[in-house]
C-alpha cells in the first residue's frame, strides 16, 4: 500500500461512522422491493442526485460527468469547510471534507478506478492554475487553506460578468468559478453539513459499484484502497450488481416434486 494510501485510509476511519448507517438505510427501500433488480441499479445509479432531492437549484452540480461534478463538489466543500465550522455538525463536516479529499486523491493518482472522465487532465491542470494565478497575484501574502478560500470566494463575487466569465471557462475547462459559485449557493440557502455528506457519500458508493472487480484486485495486490472497502461492505448488504439476493421462485420441476 502507498503512502498516500495509507494516509487516506487512516484518515477516513471517520466515514466509517457514517458510511454504515447511510448504506442500511439505501438497503431498506431495496428490501422492501423485494430486492428488485431492477431498483438495486436504480439506487447504484445515484451519485449526489437523490441526496439534493430537495434542492433542485443546485442540481446542476451532480448533473454533469462524474468526474465534473467531483471537482466542483471539491473546491465548493473545500471553500465552506473553512467558512463554516458547526460544532453541531463536526463529524458530518469532516466526514465530508475526508471523502472529498480521498475522491480528488482517486481522481490525480488513480483515474482508473474512477468513470472515465473526458479532458481528465486538461479540467485538472486548467483548475489548479487558474486558482494558483489569482492567489499569486494576491498583494496579501495567502497563510493557509482558509485564508486562500476567502479569497477564492471574494475573487468570485467581484465577477460583474457572469456571461462573459462562463465563456472563458468553457474555453479554458477550469472549473474553479463553477466550484465557487457552488460554494456561495451552499452558503446563502444555508445547507447542512449532514446533505453534503450525504452528496459525498453518494458519489462514494457511486464510484465503489462502477470499479470493476480487477481495478480493485490490482490495488489488493499492493495493499488495497478504501473504495475497495466500501465496495466489499456494499456486496455485504446485498448492494452490488455482481450478486443477486433476490428470492428465488421454486422451478416448475421442484413444485412437481412437492
Amino acid at each position: 500500500m502507498s503512502l498516500l494510501s495509507k494516509h487516506f485510509l487512516n484518515k477516513c476511519c471517520l466515514c466509517f461512522r457514517v458510511l454504515p448507517p447511510h448504506l442500511t438505510q439505501k438497503r431498506e427501500p431495496y428490501s422492501r422491493q423485494g430486492f428488485d433488480y431492477n431498483f438495486l441499479k436504480k439506487l447504484l445509479s445515484y451519485k449526489g442526485d437523490n441526496a439534493l432531492i430537495d434542492f433542485q437549484n443546485i442540481g446542476w452540480g451532480v448533473d454533469v460527468e462524474f468526474g465534473h461534478s467531483l471537482l466542483i463538489w471539491h473546491i465548493a466543500t473545500d471553500i465552506c469547510y473553512y467558512s463554516r465550522t458547526e460544532e453541531s455538525e463536526k463529524d458530518y463536516r469532516e466526514a465530508s471534507k475526508r471523502i472529498s479529499d480521498y475522491m480528488l486523491y482517486l481522481l490525480l493518482m488513480r483515474p482508473l478506478m474512477l468513470p472515465k472522465w473526458i479532458n481528465r487532465i486538461t479540467h485538472l491542470r486548467n483548475t489548479f492554475r487558474e486558482a494558483t494565478s489569482i492567489l499569486h497575484r494576491n498583494q496579501q501574502p495567502v497563510k493557509d487553506a482558509a485564508s486562500a478560500s476567502k479569497l477564492l470566494i471574494h475573487m468570485h463575487r467581484q465577477c460583474h460578468q457572469p456571461l462573459q466569465q462562463l465563456r472563458r471557462e468553457k474555453a479554458s475547462k477550469s472549473l474553479l468559478h463553477q466550484g465557487c459559485r457552488l460554494a456561495l449557493q451552499i452558503e446563502d440557502q444555508s445547507f447542512s453539513w449532514e446533505v453534503i455528506c450525504n452528496v459525498w457519500i453518494e458519489m462514494l458508493t457511486y464510484a465503489a459499484s462502477q470499479c470493476e472487480w480487477e481495478a480493485h484486485a490490482q490495488r489488493l495486490r499492493r495493499g488495497g484502497e478504501f473504495l475497495t472497502h466500501v465496495c466489499l461492505l456494499m456486496a455485504e448488504l446485498g448492494l452490488s450488481k455482481q450478486y443477486d439476493i433476490a428470492p428465488k421462485r421454486p422451478s416448475v420441476e421442484s413444485q412437481n416434486e412437492g
